[in-house]
């Protein structure tokens, strides 16, 4: 093969050659380059907004949520616990409780999902204690003032509420009989902390309380709505929810992992990390034709040295590889040209991240991560395009008749 390599470096590097062939060179090393590149920025973007994504959401719920099937509560929550948290590679549970809820601040109101929980409990399951506003270390009554609250950013934007603040909580759900007909029931909260996740979801419904003063509430007694339970690896869900429901006894328990409750918005990056990539590589496809008219070029600039060269000996499989080689070359350096300047800009928005706008998007910098494999990827894929763009010309060259080529010049 050295020889093959030997000659189609010359052919590329040759002083012979015309302007229009080196320009055409050029351009298709840039245009490799380019391809390269973007992919590999537009990849560790995608993949960077993707992990920051399942991040804020595994941060505000847990890896497990353990539910019943027969009634909308659990009971005997502190014995569950027990039991899960015996359970290897399980490190953190604390139960919880959902329900809807009014709040109201003056004239203006808004609808929200409550959640009550033990704020210390807590800690070692999610992370929403790190995301509230100024730090709240209790929820529960303190002096003479309410019980506390914390309001997503969204929530106390609506209400126009700071903390400090008091809003009253109203639960259309545990009305009572009065003289003066059915009344909801109300509770005054003071608000100590706004919760800021990153996701709009989570900021524009949650509002947290105390577990006990939720219990109270929602009218729930010593029950809760649910479990939650944090695993070492979030992504053995699937595999621990089995064997947790097996430590449980199985019926009634139930068991949602985050896998589940968010199934369809990773399904729709990934399908849009393929659709990108798959955009982007036609950038490279046109960067391949440019090889194959440089390739087409290069034989019909050197179709007497083939015609010299298969005269003597120089097998039509020999003739092929040249020319494959030569394609081969251009592409190698596109993708090397390519993969520095992909990475030299990933490293550079990785230390420098550029801001955006925290209205319109979650975050307020922009996340990159470039993965091994997708730089693999990426390099097999582009280097697989050019050496196919190799194959048609090099096959015009080896099927050269010697004698009609050195005829003609």
């Amino acid at each position: 093969m050295r020889f093959e390599l030997f000659i189609a470096d010359r052919y590329l590097r040759s002083k012979k050659r015309t302007g229009f062939v080196s320009l055409i060179t050029w351009i298709s090393v840039i245009g490799v380059a380019l391809g390269t590149a973007v992919l590999l920025i537009v990849l560790s973007v995608m993949n960077g907004f993707e992990e920051e994504v399942r991040g804020r959401i595994v941060g505000t719920n847990a890896a497990l949520v353990i539910l019943r099937y027969d009634k909308e509560t659990v009971s005997r929550a502190d014995s569950l616990a027990q039991v899960i948290a015996g359970i290897p590679q399980v490190e953190g549970v604390a139960p919880f409780v959902y329900g809807k809820g009014l709040l109201r601040s003056g004239s203006r109101a808004d609808g929200v999902i409550v959640k009550g929980v033990d704020l210390q409990r807590e800690r070692s399951v999610t992370t929403v204690a790190e995301n509230v506003h100024p730090p709240v270390t209790d929820l529960k009554i303190t002096g003479d003032h309410p019980p506390g609250i914390i309001l997503g950013r969204t929530v106390a934007d609506r209400l126009r509420v700071s903390v400090g603040e008091e809003v009253i909580l109203a639960s259309p759900f545990n009305n009572r009989p009065s003289p003066l007909g059915i009344l909801s029931k109300l509770r005054k909260f003071r608000v100590v902390g706004i919760f800021t996740s990153g996701l709009y979801e989570y900021d524009s419904s949650l509002a947290f309380i105390a577990l006990s003063e939720a219990q109270a509430f929602f009218g729930l007694g010593n029950a809760v709505t649910g479990i939650e339970v944090k695993l070492q690896d979030m992504f053995a869900a699937q595999e621990m929810k089995e064997t947790v429901l097996e430590a449980l006894g199985g019926y009634p328990y139930r068991i949602n992992t985050w896998i589940d409750l968010n199934e369809n918005l990773f399904v729709w990056m990934k399908l849009e990390k393929f659709g990108m990539g798959l955009m982007l590589l036609l950038i490279v496809l046109v960067a391949t034709f440019n090889i194959v008219g440089v390739l087409v070029m290069l034989v019909i600039e050197n179709r007497r040295q083939i015609g010299v060269l298969k005269s003597m000996g120089t097998t039509d499989g020999a003739i092929m590889r040249i020319f494959m080689a030569a394609g081969g070359e251009i592409g190698a350096m596109g993708i090397a040209l390519g993969g520095v300047l992909g990475l030299g800009s990933v490293w550079v928005l990785d230390r420098y991240p550029l801001d955006l706008p925290g209205d319109v998007y979650f975050l307020n910098t922009l996340p990159v991560l470039l993965r091994g494999t997708d730089f693999l990827v990426v390099v097999g894929l582009v280097f697989g395009l050019c050496w196919l763009a190799t194959i048609y010309p090099s096959w015009k060259a080896a099927r050269l008749d010697p004698i009609e080529a050195i005829r003609e010049l």
